[in-house]
């Protein structure tokens, strides 16, 4: 079969019936817009994101999946860099802002059913939103570990611990 038609080819180009072909240009696609927020100015490394930063930028093309694509997913949130305007921002260049910096005083609470004690320490170590970190109690310079729960707050998880009877057992 691969030696007829090679056969009916040669023949064809033997009597010139083979006939140029002309490749057309193909249309031009349409290329979707997308608008992506960007930086109206410079940011620096722990600047935290207002909307008034931001401004819409229209981009032709697939935009890649790290590229902040929503407003709202990038307000309130801080630069672990320093960016630069007018460039699209990766999720990975950013972070939850920082609440307790390292070395400043911290006010930890301790909370369990009927009791809440509160007192003053300083963080050892600096963490955002729900971030684990060690502060120093400065009334009885023991280091204990924190939540983060606020901007210089923090409280000391309480495990739980057996029940001890009242009365000796006889």
């Amino acid at each position: 079969m691969i030696r007829l038609c090679f056969g009916i080819l040669l023949w064809a180009l033997a009597w010139g019936l083979a006939m140029p072909v002309r490749a057309d240009e193909a249309a031009p696609m349409a290329v979707p817009t997308v608008t992506i927020p960007v930086l109206a100015r410079d940011l620096a490394a722990g600047e935290v994101v207002t909307a008034d930063d931001l401004v819409d930028l229209p981009v032709q093309g697939p935009v890649a999946g790290s590229v902040v694509q929503r407003e709202q997913d990038i307000v309130g949130l801080a630069a672990r860099k320093p960016l630069r305007a007018g460039k699209p921002v990766a999720l990975s260049e950013l972070r939850q802002p920082i609440l307790v910096a390292k070395g400043s005083l911290v006010n930890i609470r301790v909370s369990m059913p009927g009791i809440e004690l509160s007192t003053t320490a300083k963080a050892i170590e600096q963490g955002a939103m729900g971030e684990v970190v060690r502060v120093m109690n400065l009334t009885s310079n023991r280091i204990v570990q924190a939540v983060v729960t606020g901007p210089g707050e923090a409280q000391v998880p309480v495990t739980a611990a057996p029940a001890v009877p009242l009365t000796p057992e006889g």
